[in-house]
């Protein structure tokens, strides 16, 4: 488990990754014998779309990226498995989640313990400082969220 996104007794959604750091979002539709996790292979771009809040959650599921990227997950003794590869027909409406659903990133970041950083960042290197952003993959909405966190001058 990379991040917990939603945690209620259990963590609800979160995000996965496999040893070729492939991102999967999951999300929990049963607690009957175990834990169950419908999870779907996300690209970097689109995570990060979704957490800057700005994608459905089902629409995640309903709409994969690339075909053959919905598994089954399950979490047992703090192992996670993506058991077996599904297809739409498999999902059934209790597997997803409700619509309407959008990631708070504000949300996160007030429940995140983060320090305050300081950057003396000269006007001329601004454009430099937006570019390193964009490489790293830092979401610009979540940047101006975070703007109460970090301090620009």
């Amino acid at each position: 488990m990379k991040h917990t996104l939603e945690f209620y007794d259990v963590p609800q959604l979160f995000v996965a990754a496999d040893t070729l750091n492939t991102h999967y979002l999951c999300v929990l539709f049963s607690q009957a014998g175990g834990y169950e996790y419908l999870g779907v292979q996300v690209s970097e771009l689109k995570l990060h779309s979704f957490m800057a809040g700005e994608i459905d959650l089902r629409m995640m599921y309903e709409e994969p990226e690339a075909d053959d990227s919905l598994y089954h997950v399950t979490v047992q003794d703090k192992i996670i498995t993506a058991d077996r590869l599904l297809s739409k027909a498999d999902i059934t409406p209790n597997m997803l989640p409700e619509p309407g659903f959008y990631y708070e990133p504000e949300e996160a970041l007030a429940t995140t313990e983060t320090d305050t950083i300081l950057i003396d960042l000269p006007s001329s290197d601004r454009r430099m400082f937006a570019d390193i952003s964009k490489r790293m993959g830092w979401v610009t909405s979540i940047m101006k969220d975070a703007a109460h966190k970090i301090a620009v001058i």
